[in-house]
This record gives structure tokens, C-alpha cells and sequence, in this order.
């Protein structure tokens, strides 16, 4: 017996020596904001793991990216998982990131195109102002929102909007706003445009002589224009053309700075 013991006595002692090999990142839970970016750095229990070759994942790329050497940078509002393995999966560990946002300037719109005005009308808590078969217009407690607003066509969601407060400074958080939520396409005339990263919806930003400051929600498959000038047309406010030009001025240079 004693002679089985000490033969297997190495096995049991190797066993134990494998299983305490492992790796950790230098973090397991980070915040950041969608332009910062945080080093993760690997810890080894054994100066042998160093030399094996190590991948990183993310799990969610529209929310963070990581690169080869595992630095993290934030793309949009959201959570997502950064996963270091080696290459023969042996290896692993996690860190928990969480991208946070800068702005919270308004609620945005219900944006499941398609909805019925019923549907719509069962998810909006603001007040509504005014209704008809082919749009709904609400009022915001919040002073930065003048109006939401919802187009319809054959009794389905095809746009909605958020009209808001037209000052500089609101003109300045707005970019903040969107440009964390979602990626910037450029710009077309007047309108600047992003994309919903995983719904591919569209998101276009203006100052308009009708609409004053005004975020476009559009599904991807939705011509803009067409749905601009209809938003155009079921606005019955007015604003006056020299304040909005020189906001829209104003957030030309906003974007230039905020995008370049």
C-alpha cells in the first residue's frame, strides 16, 4: 500500500501543480465613456504562462473594441464583456465593461418602426398634444424637448422626432448625444447623419427654418427626404429663419470640432 502511494504520490502533486496555473486581468469590472479607453494588463501565477500566445474577444464590438495588446476604447452606451483565453483555451479570464453616458439631455423616441399608433401611444408617457390618423404630437416636462413627434402611413410607424430647445448650448450636447449612442455617417447639406450600430436605423441631426433644432429618427430601409419633408408638413409650430441660421451656423462648427 505505502508502495502505491509514493508511485502515485507525483501524479497527485503534478495534478495539483496544473491546476493552479492561471491567468488574471488587472481589472474584472470598468467604466468608461464612449471616446475613453483603459489598458488591460495580464497577471500570470507562473512566468511559463507568459510565453503562450493569448487572444482577446469582445462580446459586444458596437459597445467596446479591444486590440491585440488589450486596450479597451468605448464606442457607444452599453455593457459588453472583454475575454482574454489562450490560444489553446486553457486560459482564460474576464473584465465587465460598462460604457457610460456624458449626456442624458432627452428620453428619445419609440423607434420600432412598423408599430401601430395604438402601440406607440401604450409606450409614450409624455402628454400628448395632438393627434390625427397619420401623426402624434407630445409635450416634454423637460424644458430641452419642445415637442416628440410620430408619423404614420397606413397606420404604421414611419418617423419620429425630437424638437428641441434651440440655444447653443443645447446644439452642443446634442452632438454629445448622439455621437455616443451611435456612429457618425457625415454630413448632406444641411442634415447630419448617424446609424444605429445594431439596428442600422437612421439618426439625422438639423436646424431647420420649420423644425428648429431637430433629431430624425428613420428606419434603414426609409428614404430621409421624404420623410423630413413630411415631418416638415405635419409641424404646425414656426420659428423665425435668422435665429435658425445662426444656430445652424453655429452647429456646423459644433460638429467640425466634435468630429474631426
Amino acid at each position: 500500500m505505502k508502495k502505491v502511494f509514493l508511485f502515485l504520490l507525483p501524479v497527485f502533486i503534478l495534478s495539483c501543480t496544473e491546476k493552479e496555473q492561471f491567468i488574471t486581468l488587472s481589472d474584472s469590472s470598468v467604466t468608461i465613456l464612449y471616446d475613453g479607453s483603459k489598458q488591460l494588463i495580464v497577471n500570470y501565477s507562473s512566468d511559463a504562462l507568459k510565453s503562450k500566445t493569448y487572444n482577446y474577444s469582445s462580446s459586444d464590438s458596437t459597445v467596446v473594441s479591444v486590440s491585440k495588446t488589450g486596450m479597451v476604447s468605448g464606442v457607444s452606451i452599453g455593457t459588453a464583456t472583454i475575454k482574454i483565453a489562450s490560444t489553446d483555451g486553457k486560459y482564460t479570464d474576464e473584465c465587465n465593461f460598462t460604457v457610460s453616458p456624458k449626456s442624458t439631455l432627452y428620453k428619445e423616441p419609440y423607434t420600432v418602426f412598423g408599430s401601430t399608433i395604438s402601440t406607440v401611444k401604450s409606450k409614450e408617457t409624455r402628454t400628448i398634444k395632438s393627434e390625427t390618423t397619420t401623426g402624434l404630437l407630445y409635450t416634454d416636462t423637460d424644458s430641452d424637448v419642445r415637442y416628440v413627434m410620430y408619423l404614420f402611413e397606413n397606420g404604421k410607424l414611419t418617423s419620429a422626432s425630437a424638437l428641441l430647445t434651440e440655444t447653443t448650448s443645447i446644439a452642443t450636447e446634442v452632438t454629445t448625444f448622439l455621437l455616443e449612442r451611435y456612429k457618425y455617417l457625415g454630413t448632406s447639406g444641411a442634415f447630419y447623419f448617424f446609424t444605429d450600430r445594431k439596428s442600422g436605423n437612421g439618426i439625422a441631426l438639423t436646424v431647420d427654418a420649420t423644425l428648429g433644432l431637430c433629431v430624425l429618427y428613420i428606419p434603414s430601409t426609409s428614404s430621409s427626404s421624404v420623410q423630413i419633408q413630411k415631418l416638415k408638413k405635419s409641424n404646425q409650430t414656426s420659428t423665425t429663419n435668422d435665429s435658425n441660421e445662426a444656430l445652424s451656423t453655429e452647429l456646423k462648427k459644433i460638429m467640425s470640432q466634435k468630429t474631426h
